[in-house]
């Protein structure tokens, strides 16, 4: 008959459940290691991206859609819609399916359609409808160029957005301008367009020109209780009496059949682009419009970030800005947007608000920093265009509106 001893109790392995505790402990450490390491990166990449520029290339840009229930408190759902894809309208189709047209005003340098495949047509806009991989383009008539021809005056459609007619049909309206990297501050006039849909999710170029206006950019057309029409742009050089400087500013102009449109006078929001407005039940009107700081230099150096906000106006003309932020940006660290512009916006059926704006996807650290190095050329043209608008409005002929 054997006897344990003390020596031979310390030989004996541990224990089933003590080796998993050990390795739960050692998961645990590794991942709060892991943790720390990507919190502190992150802080890492946030000047370095944020700061290259105050205007992203398209190509850092996506989509994001949100809801609300009362039109202010908005929360996003899933994640980016539609890579590369900005300056968007979006609806929903008889079945409840989301279809987004959007610019990609990329595929003019890349001569290459979304799916980054060669093509005989090309055209900045773009569609993405539900099921589909990647977006189409809308190679409308006034829209599009040949491929083939690296032409400096390209046409470039932008900055889409569709209205709901009272007889169900859908109505588009685009701006055509030359090509530029950003058209709200263009030399000549802008063309505002529109088109209607087809009926088999295409759009039909209506003829004529609805509205032109020296950097006037994204339309928002809305239908008034006295079945007038209302098209709220942005005037990309407005002088602006608070900050004596010249800066975006929201426009408006009426029309009483939706194909001519006449300006109105006056600025409706002062330091604000790119609207999205909505009749209340009221009878007033919310437009929603994103700011940005360093457009004006209020704040030198200021995050270029942009954020909604909202206005409200009982006769659609004098808005005052209603308190709080509608969207902003999103700080995490593994899936971060930054900036929330360009909103469009949809009212469902059962009441609630689609809202959907241009975010920034910045890519993980380090490719934010390899992502910059590969796009120098493109954020060097950026830049150059942004250090002639302060130029352009104070030329002659070429100063904005004055309020």
């Amino acid at each position: 008959m054997s006897s344990t001893g003390p020596d031979d109790v310390m030989s004996q392995p541990p224990s089933r459940g003590t080796r998993v505790k050990r390795w739960v402990v050692r998961v645990g450490v590794s991942l709060l290691v892991v943790a720390t390491i990507c919190a502190g990166l992150s802080l890492i990449r946030l000047p370095r991206f944020l700061s290259r520029s105050p205007i992203m290339p398209t190509s850092a840009k996506g989509t994001l859609l949100t809801e609300s229930a009362d039109g202010l408190k908005f929360e996003v759902l899933g994640g980016i819609r539609g890579a590369g894809m900005a300056s968007q309208a979006h609806y929903f189709d008889s079945d409840g399916a989301l279809a987004v047209v959007a610019t990609d005003p990329t595929i003019l340098r890349s001569r290459r359609g979304p799916d980054g495949r060669k093509a005989k047509k090309i055209s900045s806009l773009v569609q993405l409808r539900a099921g589909q991989e990647h977006a189409e383009m809308l190679l409308l008539k006034n829209c599009t160029n040949r491929a083939r021809t690296r032409a400096r005056d390209d046409v470039q459609c932008v900055d889409p957005t569709i209205l709901v007619l009272p007889d169900g049909r859908k109505r588009m309206f685009f701006v055509r301008v030359v090509h530029r990297v950003d058209p709200a501050f263009s030399d000549e006039p802008n063309q505002f367009r529109s088109a209607m849909e087809d009926g088999k999710g295409g759009w039909i170029e209506e003829e004529g020109v609805r509205f032109s206006a020296l950097s006037g950019a994204d339309p928002d057309v809305i239908l008034l209780p006295d079945q007038r029409w209302r098209m709220f742009y942005t005037g990309g050089l407005i002088l602006d009496d608070e900050t004596g400087n010249w800066a975006p500013g929201i426009m408006s102009a009426i029309s009483t059949d939706g194909i001519h449109f006449e300006k109105e006078p006056g600025v409706r929001v002062h330091r604000c682009s790119a609207s999205a407005s909505m009749v209340l039940g009221s009878g007033h009107v919310r437009l929603f419009c994103h700011t940005r700081d360093v457009f004006w230099g209020m704040t030198p150096g200021a995050d270029p970030s942009s954020y909604i906000v909202s206005h409200r106006a009982e006769n659609g003309l004098d808005f005052e800005q209603e308190d709080g932020v509608r969207v902003a940006s999103r700080q995490g660290i593994l899936a971060r947007w930054i900036g929330a512009s360009a909103p469009s916006l949809m009212q469902k059926d059962d009441g609630s608000f689609s809202l959907m704006f241009t975010t920034v996807a910045e890519p993980l650290f380090p490719w934010n920093w390899l992502y910059l190095k590969e796009k120098s050329r493109v954020f060097q043209q950026i830049e150059e265009d942004l250090a002639g608008r302060a130029e352009m409005g104070s030329r002659p002929g070429h100063g904005g509106d004055s309020p």
